[in-house]
């Protein structure tokens, strides 16, 4: 992505009923990576028709956000799975600490990172897996 911001604005107060298939970033997020360039041609119509039940959406299409997207491969569904730029920052966010969310070089917080808490060395799949359905909840 361009940029860490979302646009428009994710504002507390609107709730969750902003978000997901209500808004431009949040639903290409969500997007299955395989409907991605249908989504990318008209994302209005694509969201509209996803709220209204014409496109189904179901687990076994896994959305975007898993992936990093220059390394997708149609053929081989998993080249580029679990290494998609928002789940990374998710998983750093909750591990390693907010102030490495966007920058992993960042200077260290104030309080311990839980995954130091919970005696991570290195990013265990489970961890991974968590951070993700922290991600589709968000």
């Amino acid at each position: 992505p361009e940029f860490d911001q979302f646009d428009p604005p994710l504002v507390k107060h609107h709730g969750k009923l902003a978000r997901g298939w209500n808004h431009p970033q949040t639903a290409r997020l969500l997007c299955p990576m395989r409907m991605l360039s249908t989504f990318d041609a008209d994302p209005r119509s694509f969201m509209e028709k996803v709220n209204e039940g014409q496109i189904k959406i179901t687990a076994t299409k896994l959305p975007t956000f898993l992936y990093d997207e220059s390394m997708f491969d149609p053929i081989k569904k998993s080249q580029g799975c679990l290494r998609g730029y928002y789940l990374k920052r998710v998983f750093r966010h909750i591990f390693t600490g907010p102030s490495s969310a966007l920058n992993a070089n960042a200077r260290r917080g104030t309080k311990t990172p839980k995954g130091r808490i919970h005696g991570m060395t290195s990013p265990l799949p489970r961890a991974i897996a968590y951070a993700a359905v922290q991600v589709g909840f968000a």
